[in-house]
């Protein structure tokens, strides 16, 4: 746990040059406002670089201008969305299972879009979905956003097809390097999903 600015940041990442702290409260029992942020970027190359102080800033700042104390972060390193889905990626099922485990936190923010889907539609149907079932009241913010984040928005749903239609690019760009280049298959393992939009509502 560390504390930024005011904000108790409750984390598994090291953060070099910030003092450990002890929460002041118990976020599972104590009434305090705990939020969950979801931090992720695609690949290897990617670990070195600012992906997760970026994100990690942006979620910070939203969480204070929303008023909680605490944000719980969950972070999946090196994992892409388009390749694997909502049920293949552990921090995002650590994330659902612990929202669901606590009174305290009904409120998820992440950076955008393509952080928690590439594919449209496994974010809503396995995540949103089934913790709505439980939570009612689940609220949804993207840093880049005013307002709470909805998936039935047009706004948000023109951003949520932008962002499979750049990972089926660079996915059908990938498969034609290694068939035209080096002559081996590329191992796509996820088949895009038919878009419609409207299915979400």
């Amino acid at each position: 746990v560390y504390n930024v600015n005011g904000l108790y940041l409750v984390t598994e990442e090291e953060r070099p040059g910030l003092e450990l702290v002890n929460l002041p409260w118990n976020i599972y029992k104590d009434s305090v406002k705990v939020a969950a942020g979801y931090i992720r970027w695609s690949d290897e190359k990617q670990n070195t670089g600012h992906s997760l102080s970026i994100q990690e800033m942006e979620i910070s700042l939203k969480a204070k201008s929303l008023g909680f104390p605490v944000v719980v972060i969950f972070v999946e390193a090196a994992t892409s969305a388009y390749q694997n889905t909502k049920k293949n990626r552990v921090k995002l099922n650590e994330m659902k299972e612990f929202i669901l485990r606590n009174p305290n936190t009904n409120t998820v923010i992440f950076f955008d879009e393509s952080r928690v889907t590439r594919l449209i539609e496994d974010f809503y149907t396995d995540f949103i979905v089934p913790v709505r079932e439980k939570m009612p009241n689940l609220k949804l913010y993207a840093t880049k956003m005013e307002e709470e984040w909805d998936e039935n928005d047009p706004i948000v749903q023109v951003r949520l097809t932008l962002a499979y239609e750049e990972s089926d690019k660079k996915s059908s760009s990938a498969s034609n390097y290694h068939k035209n280049v080096i002559n081996e298959p590329y191992n796509n393992k996820t088949k895009g999903p038919s878009i419609d939009a409207h299915n979400l509502r």
